[in-house]
């Protein structure tokens, strides 16, 4: 039986010795594909982004997606200043559109008033020139 738990013994101690080299093995694989597709081609990932990312997560709130975005992002080199571009980008644009909308708004407000006032003042004039055929028949 000793010698059945010492063969146990040094299979969990080759196992332990495994499991050390294959940890530190894959640490040095995703720091290579880490520098590979992160820090090395962030452009590439950048263009994406500005093809297809954020301008649909930010008009629908996906904050977790935006999250995942901050954290890949945050690992390339001006990432996260690419990231604000863009975002200051989409925030100047919905601003334009609302501007915009309220411009139109009082626009449509201002050209009804004037009509409005446009027919007070007709409704004026034609009163008054009324009032001057009228007076210059019972001159």
């Amino acid at each position: 039986m000793a010698e059945g738990s010492h063969a146990l013994y040094l299979l969990m101690k080759r196992w332990a010795n495994h499991k050390d080299i294959m940890v530190m093995l894959l640490s040095k694989i995703f720091r290579y594909l880490d520098g590979y597709f992160v820090s090395d081609r962030g452009g590439f990932f950048l263009h994406a982004l500005n093809a297809v990312g954020l301008d649909y997560l930010l008009p629908d709130g996906k904050v977790e997606d935006l999250s995942r975005m901050f954290r890949l992002f945050h690992e390339i080199p001006n990432g996260l200043e690419h990231i604000a571009n863009i975002f200051k980008q989409h925030v100047t644009a919905e601003v334009t559109a609302l501007v915009q909308q309220a411009e139109d708004e009082a626009d449509n407000k201002a050209v009804k008033e004037a009509f409005e006032g446009g027919e007070l003042l007709a409704s004026f004039f034609d009163h008054m020139l009324k009032k001057g055929v009228v007076e210059k028949m019972s001159d």
